[in-house]
């Protein structure tokens, strides 16, 4: 039984729309549950969830956090919005998963408090700056719908060469610390436009990876990708609304084949690949002003190249990638 003390608490990102003034008229949580049943099997969820958490059950949800005023299981009050993210995550043709969903959620929150992910924006993990130079993902504004956008160089940091700088454990905690972030991108959101977000765009640039790469890519970097989406990204589901994976030539198209059956088949219906700079479709999602200028967008904000240590030759790297 959960027992929540009355320590002093600090911001995490559960719960990310908790504590907002906002108009829920236009995304009611519980409007996905089309049916009765569908209502029925959340309210049992719900139910079961709470019931982990015995007297302290009783407590309001919030946003803010301490991880030593946590149970052992890592449990603490969940508003609507994250117990469908979880109930959602597992859903296959149209049934819900509730007992899978339940244990997908519970572990989540154990790893949590493993890790201390709930103190972790108040100091950011140890050579954060240095992750940070290797993957190049900053936040460039909002697409038509208030979602937050962000772009990343993911080609690049894969045909880098430094999958091994880190061990697993120090590449999960930066990770986790990059996830955490995007709940907080999606708070801000939210409180920026007055209403709901619960999703964000995500725009993977797989430029840079030639055959010269292949096999730095597919033997150590795409092993390190599908690791973290499965130590990290499942501990985050339904965050993402819309993945643009965009100048992936023939070695990133080859590669795709093989990673999409290892990734979870939820995340994987939400991608988009493209040969070129999809400028066009890029517009149809957001402004002008969010798109990075090199894309063919306006915006000036800083994009940095990816750093690595390993001199990557580029002579064999597709060299179709336009914008169109």
């Amino acid at each position: 039984v959960a027992q929540v003390s009355s320590r002093p608490r600090r911001a995490g990102a559960m719960n990310h729309l908790v504590g907002l003034k906002l108009d829920w008229s236009s995304h009611d949580p519980l409007s996905g549950l089309a049916t009765d049943e569908d209502r029925e099997v959340f309210r049992a969820f719900k139910a079961e969830y709470l019931a982990l958490g015995g007297n302290a059950a009783a407590e309001e949800p919030a946003h803010v956090v301490a991880s030593d005023s946590l149970p052992p299981s890592g449990w603490r009050p969940l508003d609507d919005t994250t117990l469908l993210r979880f109930l959602f995550a597992d859903r296959r043709d149209g049934k819900f998963q509730p007992t899978k969903s339940l244990d997908r959620l519970t572990k989540a929150l154990a790893w949590r408090l493993r890790i201390r992910l709930d103190d972790m924006h108040m100091k950011e993990p140890e050579g954060n700056s240095q992750y940070q130079r290797l993957r190049v993902r900053p936040w460039f504004g909002h697409d038509h719908e208030g979602r937050p956008v962000q772009f990343e160089r993911v080609g690049k940091f894969m045909a880098g060469g430094e999958a091994k700088r880190y061990s697993l454990e120090e590449w999960v905690r930066f990770y986790a610390w990059d996830q955490e972030s995007v709940l907080n991108q999606m708070r801000a959101a939210s409180s920026r436009i007055g209403r709901p977000v619960p999703r964000y765009v995500f725009c993977c640039d797989a430029g840079g990876v030639g055959f010269s790469q292949y096999r730095e890519v597919a033997f150590n970097s795409v092993p390190l990708i599908t690791n973290l989406a499965k130590e990290v990204e499942s501990h985050f589901p339904e965050i993402v609304g819309t993945i643009i994976i965009f100048n992936a030539g023939v070695v990133v198209a080859k590669l795709w084949q093989v990673v999409s059956l290892l990734l979870d088949p939820v995340v994987v219906s939400k991608c988009e690949v493209h040969a070129n700079v999809p400028l066009k479709r890029f517009l149809e999602v957001m402004p002008m002003e969010t798109i990075p200028k090199e894309y063919g967008g306006s915006s000036e904000l800083p994009y940095p190249q990816v750093w690595s240590e390993h001199k990557v030759e580029t002579d064999d790297i597709q060299s179709d990638v336009h914008a169109g």
